[in-house]
């Protein structure tokens, strides 16, 4: 970063308690520091991080670097800030580099300190611009208000109490269970056999998962969390151990980061073959069930694209998407999340209006992973 945009920060946001930077002189400085951890200039192209030293009380600092969404919390050194004086630091970049969302919808951040400490946001940081621990960085047009709502349903843990048990839809909902929009045949919900958290065991996810996988007569499975272990930690029903023994069971492992950072990757194109071909294969009887450990990001992204293949809205899959924030863990995905793992793999903005079904056969076709004849055979297996 040059001089003059340093002076200008200077300038515009620091306190130097009456001094003059040796290298600025001429500038007249009152401290006007945010505690936001960042600045938007140049009409929203770019973004500048900035850490203090003095309001967020550190000592011998040697190194900052911003850590976030945008790095997949990685110290990289393209994220290192430069020492500006007066224990400030900072580091401009594109605003488009920085702006890539997390669970929140927005780009999500902190500061390191010598490469190992973690610093949390400041207390005095305005409601709706911290999320679960973050700080944010957002543009003008977010909205604060539907933030801090968003944060609240993030750290919410539901009980059975919250649930009215005789309604099969809070039965669905405390098991993340429910039809992928655009098709008849592929469910998607929670693990069946292993607990995500230890408060689940008291709502049941489990029991209800299973009560459902026998009520639609799933006989298919497609675990996104890998294979299942034994018990204690894995408690498999005789429903589910009947798929498994009749080898109508396939598992896979992408990672969080694969299906919502790494969407564009030949390594996760090609996972999506394999769940289709697994789909598609006679062998494999319907219905089938797609989950992962929550049932919200690996099964959100896999089930959000199948959807799309066979001709399901971005309104219906967005909608779909968001239910699982109902499910009460401490979670909360943002559509902006799973509209980013689209634009990501496909390279283009996504519109309500968008043919899905087009854009995402064009992808796959064109790239050589799946055939007209595969998604035909895709829609076919999965529609009545």
């Amino acid at each position: 970063m040059g001089k003059t945009l340093i002076s200008l920060l200077l300038a515009t946001l620091l306190v130097v308690h009456g001094k003059k930077p040796a290298w600025g002189r001429n500038l007249s400085v009152k401290r006007t520091t945010s505690p936001l951890g960042y600045q938007i200039l140049d009409g929203g192209a770019k973004v500048v991080f900035i850490f203090d030293e003095n309001i967020h009380h550190q000592a011998a600092v040697t190194s900052v670097h911003v850590v976030g969404t945008f790095n997949q919390w990685t110290v990289a050194p393209d994220w290192q800030l430069s020492p500006a004086g007066q224990g400030l630091w900072v580091l401009a970049v594109p605003t488009a580099k920085a702006a890539i969302p997390g669970n929140s919808g927005y780009a999500e951040f902190k500061f390191i300190v010598n490469e190992t400490d973690a610093v949390s946001p400041l207390p005095t940081v305005p409601p709706g611009y911290t999320f679960k621990g973050n700080n944010l960085l957002l543009l003008p047009d977010a909205d604060r208000d539907q933030i801090i709502a968003n944060e609240k349903t993030a750290t919410t843990i539901k009980k059975r109490a919250d649930f009215d048990l005789t309604r099969e839809e809070d039965r669905k909902t405390i098991a993340n269970f429910r039809l992928v929009p655009g098709t008849d045949k592929l469910f998607r919900s929670y693990h069946p056999a292993q607990e995500a958290k230890p408060y689940d065991a008291t709502v049941g996810r489990l029991a209800y998962v299973n009560q459902l996988i026998a009520a639609h007569g799933i006989r298919s499975i497609i675990s996104l969390s890998g294979a299942y272990g034994d018990p204690p930690t894995y408690m498999i029903s005789k429903d589910v151990q009947a798929i498994i023994d009749a080898g109508h069971f396939f598992a896979l492992t992408p990672s969080y980061e694969s299906v919502y950072y790494q969407s564009d990757t030949a390594a996760f194109a090609n996972q999506l073959k394999n769940i289709i071909e697994f789909i598609i294969d006679p062998a494999h009887p319907a219905p089938f069930l797609v989950h992962c450990r929550i049932g919200t990001d690996r099964t959100g992204v896999v089930s959000a694209i199948i959807a799309g293949l066979c001709q399901a809205s971005w309104e219906s899959i967005g909608l779909d998407y968001q239910k699982s924030n109902a499910v009460g863990m401490e979670e909360y995905r943002d559509l902006r999340l799973l509209q980013y793992a689209f634009e990501n793999m496909l390279k283009r903005r996504i519109e309500p209006h968008t043919d899905l079904k087009s854009v995402l056969s064009m992808y796959f076709i064109n790239n050589g992973y799946l055939t007209p004849l595969q998604i035909g055979l895709l829609n076919r297996k999965l529609k009545n």
